[in-house]
């Protein structure tokens, strides 16, 4: 991946790299400039994980390449393609995690729901014998990466049902959230069609056969998002290039933060950096789950 490096002698306490404040994304410019996040506060305002800082950097990302009210797309399109390989990422979490929910209810999950009419249909999908079968050959073959994975990163395999009914929980819960927000953007498509006076059936052939979920992106999408903002967040924020350092828990030679003198968030040097060295500093993880969960990697002071 594309790591930042020292291209001559850093002096310690230098500043690497300085960001005016307006060149980050934050939960609170995201709040204020995307009108999809405006509209998603207000319906779902009442609960708890539409207030998370969190939350809101991925549903800003998510919509920015849908609407451009961020202009944060170059920055989008910078990041890694190997977090596809991250565990939370894995299809066959996805599939166990929307298997489980349809299994709930008629209503829990977006792939029982008609683009149409935005109501549950009856139907979808291999019938009971099928879907045991393919549930089977699935958990199967995630138990096999899942004790791959965990050998490699020298975990111990007594834990492994508890790594997998977290990833499963974890993907349960954000499948949720997206078919709430499916949902209610599918409603928001069809109240701003009937206030402009548009007949659904007036529009280009590739909308109407995406029906009302026309504007929500995949629910791939959402969560290569999510894995974008959980290994790359700084808090409350998304600051481009600082997020290209790479982790050493041990000596690491960068720091970051406000600069509140210079009105920049910054990168500033804790050591003496030579040239060719990588820039690093501490992700702060506290446990080599999480590091693997939201990262893909276990760092050395946690195999030691």
């Amino acid at each position: 991946g594309v790591v930042l490096r020292a291209s001559g002698h850093i002096p310690k306490n230098s500043i690497v790299v300085g960001l005016p404040y307006f060149m980050l994304l934050t939960s609170q410019t995201a709040l204020l400039q995307n009108p999809v996040l405006q509209f998603l506060f207000r319906k779902f305002y009442s609960e708890e994980w539409i207030h998370s800082e969190h939350m809101q950097l991925i549903l800003a990302l998510t919509f920015d390449r849908t609407f451009q009210g961020l202009d944060f797309t170059p920055f989008y399109k910078t990041l890694p393609a190997h977090l596809e390989s991250l565990p939370l990422l894995w299809p066959e979490v996805m599939d166990i995690a929307i298997d489980d929910l349809r299994r709930e209810s008629p209503s829990a999950d977006i792939s029982n729901i008609g683009r149409q009419t935005l109501q549950p249909q009856a139907g979808n999908g291999p019938d009971e014998r099928g879907r045991e079968k393919m549930r089977k050959s699935t958990e199967a073959r995630l138990d096999l990466r899942l004790k791959d994975s965990m050998a490699e990163f020298d975990f111990d395999l007594r834990h492994m049902g508890h790594f997998k009914g977290t990833l499963i929980a974890t993907q349960k819960q954000h499948r949720r959230i997206y078919t709430k927000i499916a949902l209610a953007l599918g409603e928001y498509y069809k109240d701003q069609l009937n206030a402009a006076g548009i007949p659904f059936s007036s529009l280009p052939e590739l909308v109407r056969e995406r029906g009302l979920l026309y504007i929500v992106p995949s629910y791939r999408t959402f969560m290569s998002v999510i894995a974008y903002v959980d290994s790359r967040n700084f808090g409350d924020k998304m600051a481009p290039l600082l997020e290209l350092c790479n982790h050493d828990g041990k000596n690491p030679n960068m720091g970051y933060g406000d600069a509140t003198d210079a009105k920049l968030y910054m990168l500033r040097a804790q050591t003496d950096v030579q040239a060719g060295e990588l820039l690093t500093f501490d992700y702060g993880l506290e446990s080599p789950f999480q590091y693997w969960m939201f990262h893909g990697f276990v760092p050395p002071e946690f195999r030691e």
